[in-house]
C-alpha cells in the first residue's frame, strides 16, 4: 500500500478506501474479496498505473535494484553536478520458487541524498524524482545545490527489493570529479566531465 500511496497519491489511496467502506461497509455475505478491492483501485488510476496495479497485487513481482559506481562534481557557481548508474531487474516467481526475469518498464524513485539529519538521522533529499527504468543499467545525470553524500535508486525501499541494502551508495572522495580536467580523482570513479 505503500508504494501504491506513492504512485497514486495519498488523496487518490484515501479515496480508494472511503469507496471501498462505501460499497461494502457493514455488508453481510457474500464478503467483499481482493478482486472487489483492486477493482476500485483501477478504477481510480490512470491506464498508466495499470500494469503496476498488476503487479503489486495479481503477480508475485520482486525487484533487484542497485546503485553502482556513481560520481560528482562541483560546478562554477557552486553546485554538483551528479552521475548516478544504476543497475535494475526485474522478477516474477511462479509461487513454487521460480523466478524468471521479465521485462522492465517502469518509474522508479532516483535520488541524490545528502548529510544525514541528526535529529530524525534520515539523510536530506537533495534530489529525488522517478525516472523511467527500462534498460538493465542506466545513467542519470542532475545538479544539486549542495554536495552529495549519497545516490540512490528506490532509496526508500518502496518496492519488494530482493537486496534493500544496495539500493544506495556512498560518495565518497574517490567520486569527485576534477572539474579542471575532467579526469577522477580516484580509480574506480566515473569519469563525467567533459
Amino acid at each position: 500500500m505503500h508504494a501504491l500511496k506513492d504512485y497514486l497519491g495519498e488523496e487518490t489511496v484515501n479515496q480508494i478506501l472511503r469507496d471501498m467502506i462505501a460499497a461494502y461497509g457493514f455488508q453481510g455475505p457474500p464478503y467483499p474479496t481482493t478482486r472487489d478491492f483492486i477493482s476500485i483501485i483501477r478504477s481510480h488510476a490512470a491506464p498508466e498505473y495499470q500494469d503496476l496495479i498488476t503487479d503489486l497485487f495479481e503477480k508475485i513481482v520482486l525487484f533487484d535494484l542497485r546503485a553502482d559506481d556513481s560520481s560528482y562534481r562541483q560546478l562554477p557557481d557552486g553546485s554538483f553536478e551528479v552521475t548516478i548508474n544504476v543497475a535494475a531487474t526485474k522478477f516474477e516467481a511462479d509461487g513454487q520458487g521460480q523466478d524468471t526475469t521479465v521485462p522492465l518498464d517502469l518509474r522508479i524513485d532516483i535520488a541524490v541524498l545528502g548529510e544525514e539529519d541528526e535529529a530524525t538521522k534520515q539523510p536530506a533529499v537533495l534530489y529525488m524524482e522517478k525516472q523511467r527504468i527500462m534498460l538493465q543499467t542506466q545513467s542519470f545525470t542532475v545538479q544539486v545545490p549542495t554536495r552529495p553524500v549519497s545516490v540512490g535508486i528506490d532509496p526508500f525501499n518502496k518496492l519488494i527489493d530482493r537486496n534493500p541494502d544496495d539500493n544506495t551508495r556512498r560518495l565518497g572522495d574517490e567520486g569527485v570529479v576534477s572539474e579542471l580536467t575532467g579526469s577522477t580523482a580516484g580509480e574506480n570513479a566515473l569519469q563525467t566531465g567533459p
